[in-house]
Protein backbone atom coordinates (compact mmCIF):
# COMPACT_ATOMS: atom_id res chain seq x y z
CA UNK A 1 0.00 0.00 0.00
CA UNK A 2 1.60 3.61 -0.99
CA UNK A 3 2.26 6.07 2.25
CA UNK A 4 2.98 9.59 2.78
CA UNK A 5 6.88 10.65 2.02
CA UNK A 6 8.33 13.47 4.76
CA UNK A 7 12.03 14.22 5.46
CA UNK A 8 12.25 14.09 9.14
CA UNK A 9 16.27 14.07 10.67
CA UNK A 10 16.58 13.11 14.46
CA UNK A 11 12.70 10.51 14.22
CA UNK A 12 10.81 13.01 15.90
CA UNK A 13 6.87 13.57 15.82
CA UNK A 14 4.20 11.94 13.92
CA UNK A 15 5.36 11.14 10.43
CA UNK A 16 2.54 11.29 7.29
CA UNK A 17 5.12 10.14 4.68
CA UNK A 18 7.88 7.97 4.09
CA UNK A 19 10.42 10.20 6.41
CA UNK A 20 14.09 9.95 6.50
CA UNK A 21 15.91 8.80 9.90
CA UNK A 22 18.72 10.22 10.69
CA UNK A 23 21.05 9.03 13.76
CA UNK A 24 24.00 11.13 14.88
CA UNK A 25 27.03 10.73 16.77
CA UNK A 26 30.30 12.74 17.79
CA UNK A 27 33.21 11.11 18.48
CA UNK A 28 31.74 7.64 18.40
CA UNK A 29 29.04 8.43 20.97
CA UNK A 30 25.73 8.68 19.76
CA UNK A 31 23.95 12.07 20.47
CA UNK A 32 20.49 13.26 20.61
CA UNK A 33 18.78 16.32 18.24
CA UNK A 34 19.36 18.71 18.41
CA UNK A 35 23.19 18.41 18.71
CA UNK A 36 24.63 20.47 21.56
CA UNK A 37 28.55 19.95 21.68
CA UNK A 38 29.07 22.02 25.09
CA UNK A 39 32.13 24.09 25.41
CA UNK A 40 34.18 24.35 22.01
CA UNK A 41 38.28 24.80 22.57
CA UNK A 42 39.20 27.87 21.30
CA UNK A 43 40.17 27.95 17.27
CA UNK A 44 39.40 23.76 17.45
CA UNK A 45 36.97 21.75 15.09
CA UNK A 46 34.41 19.43 16.44
CA UNK A 47 32.25 16.80 13.43
CA UNK A 48 29.08 15.37 13.93
CA UNK A 49 28.44 12.23 12.14
CA UNK A 50 25.52 11.77 10.33
CA UNK A 51 23.72 8.50 9.37
CA UNK A 52 20.30 8.77 7.25
CA UNK A 53 17.45 6.25 6.01
CA UNK A 54 14.60 6.62 4.63
CA UNK A 55 12.10 5.00 6.91
CA UNK A 56 8.07 3.14 5.43
CA UNK A 57 5.40 5.17 7.87
CA UNK A 58 2.30 6.02 6.26
CA UNK A 59 0.24 5.23 3.20
CA UNK A 60 -0.55 8.20 0.68
CA UNK A 61 0.48 6.99 -3.21
CA UNK A 62 1.88 11.17 -3.76
CA UNK A 63 4.13 11.18 -0.62
CA UNK A 64 5.33 7.14 -0.95
CA UNK A 65 8.48 6.85 -2.62
CA UNK A 66 8.33 4.54 -5.87
CA UNK A 67 9.29 0.31 -5.09
CA UNK A 68 12.52 -0.06 -6.69
CA UNK A 69 12.92 3.62 -7.87
CA UNK A 70 16.10 5.73 -6.78
CA UNK A 71 16.52 8.42 -4.24
CA UNK A 72 19.12 11.17 -4.24
CA UNK A 73 20.50 13.49 -1.07
CA UNK A 74 21.99 16.54 -1.34
CA UNK A 75 23.29 19.23 1.56
CA UNK A 76 20.08 21.88 0.56
CA UNK A 77 21.65 24.71 2.80
CA UNK A 78 24.58 25.37 5.63
CA UNK A 79 24.40 28.10 8.33
CA UNK A 80 28.06 28.47 10.18
CA UNK A 81 28.80 24.73 9.88
CA UNK A 82 29.79 23.07 7.01
CA UNK A 83 28.76 19.58 5.64
CA UNK A 84 30.30 17.14 3.11
CA UNK A 85 27.74 15.95 0.72
CA UNK A 86 26.08 12.15 1.16
CA UNK A 87 27.57 9.49 0.44
CA UNK A 88 26.47 7.32 -1.36
CA UNK A 89 24.22 10.08 -2.92
CA UNK A 90 21.63 7.76 -4.19
CA UNK A 91 20.56 4.83 -3.00
CA UNK A 92 17.83 2.44 -4.63
CA UNK A 93 14.45 1.77 -3.09
CA UNK A 94 13.34 -2.06 -2.62
CA UNK A 95 11.13 -3.52 -4.58
CA UNK A 96 7.65 -3.74 -2.81
CA UNK A 97 8.78 -0.85 -0.60
CA UNK A 98 4.83 0.46 -0.77
CA UNK A 99 3.42 -3.30 0.26
CA UNK A 100 5.28 -3.17 3.10
CA UNK A 101 3.11 -2.06 6.26
CA UNK A 102 3.52 1.52 7.27
CA UNK A 103 4.00 0.60 10.64
CA UNK A 104 6.40 -1.65 10.06
CA UNK A 105 9.37 0.88 10.12
CA UNK A 106 11.11 -0.89 7.32
CA UNK A 107 14.17 1.22 6.37
CA UNK A 108 16.56 1.69 3.24
CA UNK A 109 20.07 1.72 2.54
CA UNK A 110 21.74 4.40 4.37
CA UNK A 111 23.64 7.47 3.14
CA UNK A 112 26.01 9.32 5.62
CA UNK A 113 27.52 12.96 5.98
CA UNK A 114 29.99 14.75 8.25
CA UNK A 115 29.15 18.26 9.38
CA UNK A 116 31.76 20.21 10.59
CA UNK A 117 32.14 22.98 12.90
CA UNK A 118 34.99 25.33 13.55
CA UNK A 119 35.06 27.08 16.77
CA UNK A 120 37.15 29.95 16.20
CA UNK A 121 38.71 32.64 18.07
CA UNK A 122 36.04 34.61 19.76
CA UNK A 123 34.63 33.70 23.20
CA UNK A 124 30.22 33.63 23.36
CA UNK A 125 27.34 31.10 22.26
CA UNK A 126 26.78 30.03 18.73
CA UNK A 127 24.90 27.99 16.28
CA UNK A 128 24.71 26.70 13.11
CA UNK A 129 22.58 24.19 10.98
CA UNK A 130 22.61 22.11 7.73
CA UNK A 131 19.35 21.43 5.72
CA UNK A 132 19.04 17.98 3.91
CA UNK A 133 17.28 17.34 0.99
CA UNK A 134 16.17 13.55 -0.08
CA UNK A 135 13.91 13.90 -3.91
CA UNK A 136 12.96 10.89 -5.81
CA UNK A 137 9.79 9.66 -7.57
CA UNK A 138 6.18 9.25 -5.73
CA UNK A 139 4.24 6.00 -6.57
CA UNK A 140 1.68 8.12 -8.74
CA UNK A 141 5.00 9.35 -10.65
CA UNK A 142 5.11 12.86 -9.34
CA UNK A 143 8.38 14.08 -8.31
CA UNK A 144 9.06 14.13 -4.49
CA UNK A 145 11.21 16.07 -2.33
CA UNK A 146 11.43 16.57 1.44
CA UNK A 147 13.99 18.66 3.68
CA UNK A 148 14.53 19.06 7.08
CA UNK A 149 17.57 20.84 9.29
CA UNK A 150 19.94 19.62 11.66
CA UNK A 151 20.66 22.30 14.51
CA UNK A 152 24.35 22.72 16.39
CA UNK A 153 24.64 24.80 19.27
CA UNK A 154 28.15 25.26 21.13
CA UNK A 155 30.01 27.36 22.93
CA UNK A 156 33.33 29.28 22.78
CA UNK A 157 35.57 30.15 26.08
CA UNK A 158 39.37 31.10 27.75
CA UNK A 159 40.09 32.82 24.02
CA UNK A 160 42.79 35.53 24.65
CA UNK A 161 44.13 38.16 22.37
CA UNK A 162 47.56 38.50 21.22
CA UNK A 163 50.04 36.32 18.54
CA UNK A 164 51.78 33.15 20.47
CA UNK A 165 55.26 32.53 20.42
CA UNK A 166 56.91 31.00 17.58
CA UNK A 167 58.83 27.52 18.56
CA UNK A 168 58.53 25.66 15.57
CA UNK A 169 61.59 25.36 13.29
CA UNK A 170 61.47 25.58 9.54
CA UNK A 171 61.26 22.25 7.74
CA UNK A 172 63.90 21.61 4.81
CA UNK A 173 63.01 18.94 2.09
CA UNK A 174 66.46 17.63 0.38
CA UNK A 175 65.45 16.04 -2.86
CA UNK A 176 68.16 13.94 -5.05
CA UNK A 177 68.06 12.99 -8.63
CA UNK A 178 65.71 10.20 -9.12
CA UNK A 179 67.41 8.24 -11.94
CA UNK A 180 70.96 6.51 -10.98
CA UNK A 181 73.99 8.66 -11.61
CA UNK A 182 76.70 8.05 -13.63
CA UNK A 183 80.38 7.35 -11.91
CA UNK A 184 82.58 10.43 -11.52
CA UNK A 185 79.43 12.55 -12.62
CA UNK A 186 78.65 15.91 -11.56
CA UNK A 187 75.49 16.16 -9.55
CA UNK A 188 73.68 17.37 -6.52
CA UNK A 189 70.52 17.49 -4.47
CA UNK A 190 68.67 20.27 -3.90
CA UNK A 191 66.51 21.60 -0.88
CA UNK A 192 63.88 24.06 -0.57
CA UNK A 193 62.99 25.18 2.94
CA UNK A 194 59.57 26.35 4.35
CA UNK A 195 58.14 27.85 7.87
CA UNK A 196 55.08 27.32 9.17
CA UNK A 197 51.40 28.87 8.42
CA UNK A 198 52.02 32.32 10.39
CA UNK A 199 55.26 31.45 11.78
CA UNK A 200 57.48 34.21 12.03
CA UNK A 201 59.08 33.54 8.41
CA UNK A 202 63.31 32.41 7.17
CA UNK A 203 65.56 34.52 8.01
CA UNK A 204 67.89 32.50 5.53
CA UNK A 205 67.59 31.58 1.85
CA UNK A 206 64.30 29.02 1.29
CA UNK A 207 66.47 27.19 -1.48
CA UNK A 208 70.09 25.99 -2.46
CA UNK A 209 71.81 22.86 -3.86
CA UNK A 210 74.23 20.36 -1.84
CA UNK A 211 77.39 18.61 -4.10
CA UNK A 212 76.76 14.53 -4.74
CA UNK A 213 79.72 12.37 -4.01
CA UNK A 214 79.81 9.86 -7.16
CA UNK A 215 83.20 8.33 -6.67
CA UNK A 216 81.72 4.88 -5.63
CA UNK A 217 78.80 2.96 -7.40
CA UNK A 218 76.20 2.06 -5.00
CA UNK A 219 73.20 3.34 -2.69
CA UNK A 220 74.83 6.87 -1.25
CA UNK A 221 73.16 9.17 1.08
CA UNK A 222 73.55 13.01 0.90
CA UNK A 223 72.90 15.60 4.20
CA UNK A 224 71.37 18.65 4.45
CA UNK A 225 73.16 19.92 8.29
CA UNK A 226 70.91 21.04 11.02
CA UNK A 227 70.75 24.79 10.68
CA UNK A 228 70.91 24.43 6.77
CA UNK A 229 67.41 27.03 6.91
CA UNK A 230 67.03 29.77 9.87
CA UNK A 231 63.48 31.38 11.01
CA UNK A 232 63.22 34.54 12.31
CA UNK A 233 62.41 33.53 15.75
CA UNK A 234 66.05 31.46 15.14
CA UNK A 235 64.64 27.98 15.40
CA UNK A 236 66.89 26.28 13.27
CA UNK A 237 65.72 22.98 10.54
CA UNK A 238 66.36 19.78 11.26
CA UNK A 239 69.30 17.43 9.59
CA UNK A 240 67.10 16.36 6.05
CA UNK A 241 68.58 13.55 3.79
CA UNK A 242 67.83 11.53 0.95
CA UNK A 243 69.10 8.60 -1.30
CA UNK A 244 70.63 8.42 -4.44
CA UNK A 245 72.27 5.47 -6.58
CA UNK A 246 75.91 5.81 -8.37
CA UNK A 247 76.13 3.51 -11.63
CA UNK A 248 77.76 2.47 -14.49
CA UNK A 249 76.23 3.61 -17.62
CA UNK A 250 77.76 1.42 -20.22
CA UNK A 251 74.75 -0.94 -21.47
CA UNK A 252 75.01 -5.21 -21.64
CA UNK A 253 75.64 -6.48 -24.81
CA UNK A 254 73.04 -9.07 -25.98
CA UNK A 255 74.26 -11.94 -28.68
CA UNK A 256 71.26 -13.36 -30.55
CA UNK A 257 71.36 -16.84 -32.62
CA UNK A 258 68.78 -17.83 -34.92
CA UNK A 259 68.33 -21.77 -36.19
CA UNK A 260 69.40 -21.36 -40.21
CA UNK A 261 65.67 -23.13 -41.12
CA UNK A 262 62.54 -23.42 -39.48
CA UNK A 263 59.38 -25.32 -40.28
CA UNK A 264 56.24 -23.07 -41.54
CA UNK A 265 53.50 -23.15 -38.25
CA UNK A 266 56.27 -24.59 -36.36
CA UNK A 267 57.19 -23.13 -33.09
CA UNK A 268 60.71 -22.03 -33.32
CA UNK A 269 62.65 -19.71 -30.95
CA UNK A 270 65.95 -18.07 -31.30
CA UNK A 271 67.95 -17.91 -27.99
CA UNK A 272 70.02 -14.43 -26.58
CA UNK A 273 72.85 -14.34 -24.17
CA UNK A 274 73.72 -10.82 -22.12
CA UNK A 275 77.55 -10.29 -21.07
CA UNK A 276 78.59 -7.01 -19.06
CA UNK A 277 81.70 -5.68 -19.19
CA UNK A 278 84.89 -6.35 -17.30
CA UNK A 279 84.57 -4.22 -13.82
CA UNK A 280 80.19 -3.26 -14.83
CA UNK A 281 77.59 -3.60 -12.37
CA UNK A 282 76.71 -6.85 -13.99
CA UNK A 283 73.86 -8.56 -15.53
CA UNK A 284 71.13 -8.43 -13.66
CA UNK A 285 68.99 -11.90 -14.06
CA UNK A 286 67.91 -13.01 -16.62
CA UNK A 287 70.64 -13.48 -18.76
CA UNK A 288 69.72 -15.30 -21.20
CA UNK A 289 66.40 -16.18 -23.17
CA UNK A 290 64.31 -17.10 -26.21
CA UNK A 291 62.45 -15.33 -28.68
CA UNK A 292 59.59 -16.72 -30.64
CA UNK A 293 60.21 -16.61 -34.51
CA UNK A 294 57.13 -15.54 -36.59
CA UNK A 295 56.42 -18.79 -38.62
CA UNK A 296 53.13 -17.84 -40.72
CA UNK A 297 54.38 -17.70 -44.28
CA UNK A 298 57.62 -18.68 -46.00
CA UNK A 299 60.89 -16.61 -46.82
CA UNK A 300 63.59 -15.16 -44.81
CA UNK A 301 63.16 -13.95 -41.91
CA UNK A 302 64.70 -11.38 -39.18
CA UNK A 303 64.28 -11.95 -35.80
CA UNK A 304 64.82 -8.93 -33.40
CA UNK A 305 65.72 -9.21 -29.72
CA UNK A 306 64.56 -5.32 -28.68
CA UNK A 307 66.32 -2.61 -26.90
CA UNK A 308 65.82 -3.47 -23.17
CA UNK A 309 65.93 -7.69 -23.47
CA UNK A 310 68.96 -7.37 -20.96
CA UNK A 311 69.63 -5.05 -17.97
CA UNK A 312 72.88 -4.65 -16.19
CA UNK A 313 72.61 -3.68 -12.04
CA UNK A 314 72.66 -0.40 -12.51
CA UNK A 315 69.43 -0.27 -14.95
CA UNK A 316 71.35 0.05 -17.98
CA UNK A 317 69.14 -1.82 -21.12
CA UNK A 318 70.78 -3.08 -23.74
CA UNK A 319 70.39 -1.69 -27.59
CA UNK A 320 68.30 -3.72 -29.98
CA UNK A 321 69.74 -6.75 -32.30
CA UNK A 322 68.85 -9.15 -34.63
CA UNK A 323 69.61 -12.45 -36.35
CA UNK A 324 68.49 -13.85 -39.90
CA UNK A 325 66.66 -17.40 -40.82
CA UNK A 326 64.42 -19.18 -42.97
CA UNK A 327 60.75 -20.19 -43.15
CA UNK A 328 60.56 -23.26 -45.46
CA UNK A 329 57.66 -25.99 -46.35
CA UNK A 330 58.07 -29.31 -44.62
CA UNK A 331 54.65 -29.91 -44.73
CA UNK A 332 53.34 -32.56 -47.28
CA UNK A 333 50.38 -32.18 -49.67
CA UNK A 334 47.16 -34.11 -48.65
CA UNK A 335 45.85 -36.89 -51.24
CA UNK A 336 42.20 -37.55 -50.98
CA UNK A 337 40.99 -40.58 -52.74
CA UNK A 338 37.44 -41.67 -53.83
CA UNK A 339 36.34 -44.56 -54.53
CA UNK A 340 32.58 -45.65 -56.27
CA UNK A 341 30.55 -47.91 -54.11
CA UNK A 342 29.84 -50.11 -56.43
CA UNK A 343 31.07 -51.46 -60.10
CA UNK A 344 30.23 -54.32 -61.82
CA UNK A 345 31.99 -57.30 -62.39
CA UNK A 346 34.87 -57.16 -65.20
CA UNK A 347 34.26 -53.82 -65.74
CA UNK A 348 36.21 -50.84 -66.45
CA UNK A 349 36.68 -48.39 -63.14
CA UNK A 350 38.50 -46.21 -61.35
CA UNK A 351 39.16 -44.39 -58.35
CA UNK A 352 40.12 -40.61 -58.51
CA UNK A 353 42.27 -38.52 -56.69
CA UNK A 354 42.61 -34.70 -55.79
CA UNK A 355 45.70 -33.54 -53.84
CA UNK A 356 45.81 -29.18 -52.17
CA UNK A 357 48.77 -28.32 -50.31
CA UNK A 358 48.56 -26.31 -47.27
CA UNK A 359 47.35 -22.52 -47.46
CA UNK A 360 50.70 -20.46 -47.53
CA UNK A 361 53.20 -23.90 -48.35
CA UNK A 362 54.87 -23.83 -51.58
CA UNK A 363 51.74 -25.27 -53.66
CA UNK A 364 51.61 -28.48 -55.70
CA UNK A 365 54.80 -29.74 -58.08
CA UNK A 366 52.92 -32.24 -59.63
CA UNK A 367 49.19 -32.76 -60.80
CA UNK A 368 46.18 -31.45 -58.57
CA UNK A 369 44.04 -34.69 -59.69
CA UNK A 370 43.92 -38.01 -61.34
CA UNK A 371 42.67 -41.70 -61.31
CA UNK A 372 43.52 -45.17 -59.91
CA UNK A 373 42.24 -48.39 -62.34
CA UNK A 374 39.90 -50.41 -59.81
CA UNK A 375 40.30 -54.50 -60.09
CA UNK A 376 37.28 -55.91 -60.59
CA UNK A 377 37.81 -59.30 -61.66
CA UNK A 378 35.93 -60.98 -58.78
CA UNK A 379 32.53 -59.93 -56.51
CA UNK A 380 33.46 -58.47 -52.97
CA UNK A 381 34.53 -55.50 -51.29
CA UNK A 382 37.92 -54.15 -52.24
CA UNK A 383 40.43 -51.60 -51.42
CA UNK A 384 42.01 -49.22 -53.85
CA UNK A 385 45.53 -47.54 -52.79
CA UNK A 386 47.09 -44.03 -53.99
CA UNK A 387 50.83 -44.60 -53.17
CA UNK A 388 53.03 -42.53 -51.11
CA UNK A 389 53.91 -39.60 -53.36
CA UNK A 390 51.14 -39.55 -55.71
CA UNK A 391 51.54 -35.87 -54.54
CA UNK A 392 54.63 -33.73 -54.17
CA UNK A 393 55.06 -30.47 -53.76
CA UNK A 394 57.35 -27.24 -54.44
CA UNK A 395 59.49 -27.98 -51.37
CA UNK A 396 59.87 -31.78 -52.35
CA UNK A 397 57.79 -33.05 -49.66
CA UNK A 398 55.72 -35.81 -50.43
CA UNK A 399 51.93 -37.47 -49.72
CA UNK A 400 51.05 -40.15 -47.95
CA UNK A 401 49.11 -43.23 -49.23
CA UNK A 402 45.81 -42.80 -49.18
CA UNK A 403 42.95 -45.99 -49.59
CA UNK A 404 39.57 -46.01 -50.02
CA UNK A 405 37.26 -49.45 -50.02
CA UNK A 406 34.61 -50.54 -53.27
CA UNK A 407 32.86 -53.48 -53.97
CA UNK A 408 32.33 -54.96 -56.83
CA UNK A 409 28.73 -56.94 -57.63
CA UNK A 410 27.06 -59.27 -61.06
CA UNK A 411 25.51 -57.44 -63.55
CA UNK A 412 22.28 -58.25 -61.90
CA UNK A 413 19.03 -58.60 -63.99
CA UNK A 414 15.61 -59.90 -63.21
CA UNK A 415 13.66 -61.28 -61.52
CA UNK A 416 12.24 -62.33 -64.81
CA UNK A 417 8.88 -63.83 -65.62
CA UNK A 418 7.06 -65.29 -64.12
CA UNK A 419 7.76 -63.41 -61.46
CA UNK A 420 6.42 -59.55 -61.61
CA UNK A 421 9.10 -56.93 -59.88
CA UNK A 422 8.17 -53.28 -59.64
CA UNK A 423 6.24 -53.66 -56.22
CA UNK A 424 3.72 -56.50 -57.28
CA UNK A 425 2.60 -58.62 -55.46
CA UNK A 426 3.00 -62.28 -56.74
CA UNK A 427 0.44 -65.20 -55.93
CA UNK A 428 0.87 -68.17 -55.87
CA UNK A 429 -0.13 -71.44 -54.34
CA UNK A 430 1.58 -72.78 -51.45
CA UNK A 431 2.97 -75.82 -51.38
CA UNK A 432 4.10 -75.63 -55.75
CA UNK A 433 7.50 -74.68 -56.86
CA UNK A 434 8.54 -71.15 -58.19
CA UNK A 435 11.03 -70.36 -61.11
CA UNK A 436 12.85 -67.40 -59.47
CA UNK A 437 14.97 -66.63 -62.89
CA UNK A 438 17.61 -64.09 -63.03
CA UNK A 439 20.56 -62.96 -65.20
CA UNK A 440 24.08 -62.64 -64.15
CA UNK A 441 25.97 -61.61 -67.46
CA UNK A 442 27.09 -64.89 -67.74
CA UNK A 443 27.74 -68.03 -66.29
CA UNK A 444 29.68 -67.13 -63.09
CA UNK A 445 29.15 -70.51 -61.36
CA UNK A 446 26.39 -72.20 -59.27
CA UNK A 447 28.82 -71.25 -55.86
CA UNK A 448 26.85 -67.77 -55.99
CA UNK A 449 24.30 -67.65 -53.15
CA UNK A 450 25.13 -66.17 -49.58
CA UNK A 451 24.91 -68.51 -47.00
CA UNK A 452 21.58 -69.17 -45.63
CA UNK A 453 19.59 -67.70 -48.34
CA UNK A 454 17.79 -67.55 -50.11
CA UNK A 455 14.95 -66.73 -46.93
CA UNK A 456 11.66 -65.30 -47.26
CA UNK A 457 10.12 -62.87 -44.20
CA UNK A 458 6.66 -63.37 -43.59
CA UNK A 459 4.48 -59.71 -43.52
CA UNK A 460 1.34 -58.14 -43.17
CA UNK A 461 -0.78 -58.47 -46.24
CA UNK A 462 -1.70 -55.15 -47.97
CA UNK A 463 -4.90 -55.30 -49.28
CA UNK A 464 -4.07 -51.99 -51.94
CA UNK A 465 -0.90 -53.81 -53.40
CA UNK A 466 -1.18 -55.04 -56.85
CA UNK A 467 -1.15 -58.56 -57.09
CA UNK A 468 -0.70 -60.52 -59.76
CA UNK A 469 -0.71 -64.64 -60.32
CA UNK A 470 2.29 -66.49 -61.19
CA UNK A 471 1.44 -68.17 -64.84
CA UNK A 472 3.43 -71.02 -64.36
CA UNK A 473 5.21 -73.19 -61.46
CA UNK A 474 7.14 -76.36 -61.52
CA UNK A 475 7.18 -79.63 -60.12
CA UNK A 476 10.55 -80.28 -57.46
CA UNK A 477 10.95 -82.21 -55.00
CA UNK A 478 13.03 -79.07 -53.38
CA UNK A 479 14.77 -76.28 -54.01
CA UNK A 480 17.61 -76.37 -56.56
CA UNK A 481 19.86 -73.75 -58.96
CA UNK A 482 20.62 -74.15 -62.36
CA UNK A 483 22.27 -72.20 -65.55
CA UNK A 484 20.46 -72.05 -68.42
CA UNK A 485 23.45 -71.27 -70.98
CA UNK A 486 21.12 -70.72 -73.97
CA UNK A 487 18.95 -68.16 -72.27
CA UNK A 488 21.64 -67.07 -70.61
CA UNK A 489 20.18 -67.11 -67.34
CA UNK A 490 20.10 -68.89 -64.11
CA UNK A 491 17.14 -70.54 -62.51
CA UNK A 492 16.51 -71.34 -59.00
CA UNK A 493 13.62 -73.41 -58.36
CA UNK A 494 12.16 -72.39 -54.90
CA UNK A 495 10.05 -75.11 -53.35
CA UNK A 496 7.35 -73.14 -51.18
CA UNK A 497 5.52 -75.07 -48.04
CA UNK A 498 1.60 -75.68 -47.64
CA UNK A 499 1.78 -74.16 -44.34
CA UNK A 500 2.32 -70.47 -45.90
CA UNK A 501 -1.18 -70.32 -47.09
CA UNK A 502 -3.12 -67.34 -46.25
CA UNK A 503 0.49 -65.46 -45.75
CA UNK A 504 1.86 -62.75 -47.62
CA UNK A 505 6.24 -62.86 -47.32
CA UNK A 506 9.37 -61.00 -49.09
CA UNK A 507 11.25 -63.88 -51.41
CA UNK A 508 15.03 -62.71 -50.44
CA UNK A 509 18.11 -64.24 -52.71
CA UNK A 510 21.77 -63.07 -51.34
CA UNK A 511 24.55 -63.61 -53.75
CA UNK A 512 27.95 -63.66 -52.80
CA UNK A 513 28.64 -60.28 -54.01
CA UNK A 514 26.73 -58.72 -50.89
CA UNK A 515 23.86 -57.63 -52.73
CA UNK A 516 19.94 -59.11 -51.69
CA UNK A 517 16.98 -58.95 -54.63
CA UNK A 518 13.73 -59.20 -53.51
CA UNK A 519 10.31 -60.48 -54.63
CA UNK A 520 6.68 -59.94 -53.15
CA UNK A 521 4.31 -63.17 -52.55
CA UNK A 522 0.81 -64.27 -51.33
CA UNK A 523 0.38 -67.76 -50.92
CA UNK A 524 -3.25 -69.31 -51.69
CA UNK A 525 -4.59 -72.87 -50.65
Amino acid sequence: MAAAAVLVLGGGGIAYADDLQTDLSVDSLEISAPANLGVLACGSTKQIDVSMFIRRTSNAANNTFQSGSTATYSVAAESSVSATDPNPASITLPGGWDDLDPNSHASSPSSRSTITVAAGTANGSFDGSVTYQVSGTAENDDPLARTDTVDVTWKVENCVSGPPADTTAPVVVLTCPPAPVSRGAEASASWVASDEAGGSGLATASSGTIPLDTSALGIRTAIAPAGTAVDNANNPSAEATCSYTVVDTTPPVVVLTCPPEVARGSVAHATWEATDEDGGSGIAAPSSGSIQLDTSTLGDKIATAVAGTAHDRAGNASLETTCGYTVVDRTPPVVVLTCPTTVLLDSVAEATWTAADELGGSGLATAPSGSIALDTSSVGSKVAVAPAGTAVDKAGNESEAKSCEYSVIYDFDGFFRPVDMGGVVNSVKAGSAVPMKFSLGGDQGLDIIAAGYPKVTFTTCSTGATVDEIESTVTAGGSSLTYDPVAGQYVYVWKTDKSWAGKCGTFALKLDDGQTRTALFKFLK
